[in-house]
């Protein structure tokens, strides 16, 4: 089991969680490679994320849902209101 840990925030969460920093790694790399200026839907943002990790080792729409409020509390990612939509920062 990998020891090495990177604790996740979401802006709504009461305390942080904890995941495989090399799980961290690739999924937000996967995101980030993904995402463009157009806004998406999680669905599509699941999907392709899928298609940058066909042998990743766990549920790839958790971790990509749990890795997306990272990323958009850094500042790396847009989380659209009403439908929820994903996209890059301008």
């Amino acid at each position: 089991m990998d020891k090495e840990r990177v604790a996740i925030n979401g802006a709504t969460w009461k305390k942080p969680i904890t995941i495989s920093a090399p799980k961290y790694d690739q999924v937000s790399e996967a995101i980030l490679a993904v995402l463009g200026s157009e806004p998406i839907r999680f669905s599509d943002l699941v999907k392709l994320v899928e298609k940058e990790l066909p042998n990743f080792d766990g549920s790839v729409s958790w971790y990509t849902v749990s890795v997306s409020r990272e990323l958009e509390m850094r500042g790396k990612l847009v989380r659209h209101a009403k439908p929820v939509r994903y996209s890059r920062p301008n």
